[in-house]
């Protein structure tokens, strides 16, 4: 329902992990903004740690 609320634009922003919200971002329907780990992604490497 959370992230449901984000691609609809009702939620401005969410922590989501990578494996749940990967297939929205290469969707467009979600924008990644970075990650939260020390290091990068192999999902998603031009994100920013």
């Amino acid at each position: 329902p959370a992230m449901t609320d984000v691609i609809a634009g009702q939620v401005p922003m969410m922590f989501v992990d990578v494996a749940a919200g990967i297939a929205n971002v290469k969707a467009g329907r979600m924008r990644a903004l970075a990650v939260t780990t020390a290091q990068r992604s192999r999902l998603l490497p031009d994100l920013p740690p």
